[in-house]
């Protein structure tokens, strides 16, 4: 991987193995959780708290989830690629080489057998998208002089679905079909209405779709899965709780921070038809075997489809 530096801050990302003669460096954070292991590439473990003698958490964004990106880096091919990005962790170093002195962030793959378990975390897709509007203002990837909500939501569905087309168009990755999908904003076979954010759209189902088949590559045991949505926090955070610790393993020791649910925003950015075109469109991006990992959301009433329907297409 090479190395490349972020605009907002002063510190650069470079591969593990690039550290041959760059100097000697040391961790400024996280500890391995195989400490034993001196090859160990991670995860790290930053809490000042004892680890657990079962399962522990890493979080992990995997691919295919930038906003402002090359078609390379926002299509992610198979359950093996995506797999692939899920095991990337990154520490914080010092590297001294001579006089000079650079903090860096290194970045590592840490091996697919320490991940006997997953859980698969899923929020509203359009919940997602605005909250994904959001980290981009703070992040100072985008920015907008809009004031309400839905003015900054259209614009930003704008921007995602614009910024990138030339290099969608060009691009010999996907197939035309897809291109056609995303790049026109009433696409083949869509409903009158356009469809917003179509790029944020294919991201979600991407992603998804993967997380999901991801799970089903062949392993020895297989991988064990536990679906949570994010809602369930707000709607029974006690019986959501308790099925997470089940899952890895962990005492209820009782000691639980309180949730912060955030808002709820596809009532009051999204139009019934807008949100009816972005289901269809969903949809028609999903193929039959993952169609009910989106149906979870894609039948609740806000969409404008009945269970009856959404089967029977």
């Amino acid at each position: 991987e090479n190395m490349e530096r972020m605009s907002h801050q002063s510190v650069a990302f470079i591969d593990q193995a690039d550290l041959n003669g760059a100097g000697t460096y040391s961790a400024l954070s996280g500890q391995p959780i195989y400490p034993d292991n001196m090859e160990d590439p991670g995860p790290f473990f930053t809490a000042q708290l004892p680890l657990p003698s079962t399962f522990i958490l890493t979080k992990t964004h995997c691919g295919g989830y930038c906003t402002d990106c090359q078609p390379k880096n926002a299509i992610v091919h198979t359950a093996q690629d995506f797999e692939h990005t899920c095991r990337r962790t990154m520490r914080e170093m010092l590297v001294v080489g001579g006089e000079h002195k650079n903090k860096t962030k290194i970045k590592y793959r840490y091996f697919n057998s320490t991940i006997p378990r997953a859980v698969h975390l899923m929020r509203h897709p359009l919940d997602n998208m605005v909250s994904r509007m959001h980290h981009s203002l703070k992040q100072h990837h985008w920015s907008t002089q809009a004031t309400t909500e839905r003015e900054k939501v259209v614009e930003w569905c704008k921007f995602t679905d614009s910024v990138r087309a030339k290099h969608f168009n060009k691009t010999k990755i996907i197939s035309q079909q897809l291109k056609d999908k995303l790049l026109q904003p009433q696409p083949p076979g869509a409903p009158a209405t356009p469809v917003l954010c179509r790029m944020e759209l294919f991201k979600y189902v991407q992603w998804h779709t993967h997380a999901l088949e991801m799970t089903h590559l062949p392993r020895d045991p297989p991988m064990k899965v536990h679906l949570l949505h994010y809602e369930s926090y707000s709607t029974d955070y006690n019986d959501t709780v308790q099925q997470l610790l089940e899952f890895l393993q962990l005492e209820d020791t009782g000691d639980r921070h309180p949730f912060k649910s955030h808002k709820t925003y596809w009532d009051k950015v999204f139009t019934p038809t807008e949100r009816f075109a972005m289901a269809q469109f969903m949809r028609s991006l999903a193929t039959p075997a993952v169609m009910p990992l989106f149906d979870y959301y894609l039948t609740q009433p806000e969409f404008g489809m009945l269970q009856e329907e959404s089967t029977n297409r």
